[in-house]
């Protein structure tokens, strides 16, 4: 359940948080509050901001990351691959880390996400396989 409430989108939330209280409010006959919408305002953009700051987790990293002849699709980000020079992978605990730490979007957001570290190995091989030798890898 949750993780669907985290990959909803922060407006979509709101809206149904909002129509959900107002159904309640209209079923039970209670009185509107606006300290109570205001609170789930808040609520709703603590959700979204915590969402917008954390990786995407992936289950299966091989598969989210495609090649073909020019181009390497990280999810729905589309970059040359002559363009990549340095791929970040780590692992703390049970998570695995990716990331193209040289290709800002905008401030401080690259292509990045979290996968289960028993595929660090595999996601490592594909990647030598299909990017340029010149590439470095950060462990």
């Amino acid at each position: 359940m949750f993780n669907s409430i985290n990959t909803m989108h922060p407006v979509k939330l709101w809206l149904v948080a909002i129509l959900g209280y107002c159904s309640v409010i209209a079923v039970f006959d209670f009185d509107f509050n606006v300290h109570f919408a205001l609170l789930i305002s808040s609520m709703i953009f603590c959700i979204a901001f915590n969402r917008k700051n954390n990786p995407q987790y992936i289950q299966d990293p091989v598969s989210y990351i495609l090649f073909d002849s020019i181009n390497m699709t990280i999810g729905t980000t589309v970059l040359p691959v002559s363009s990549i020079r340095k791929v970040a992978l780590d692992t703390v605990k049970n998570e695995g880390y990716f990331s193209l730490p040289l290709h800002h979007f905008s401030s401080g957001v690259v292509p990045e996400f979290i996968f289960p570290a028993a595929k660090v190995d595999e996601l490592t091989i594909y990647l030598k396989q299909h990017l340029l030798d010149s590439v470095e890898f950060i462990t």
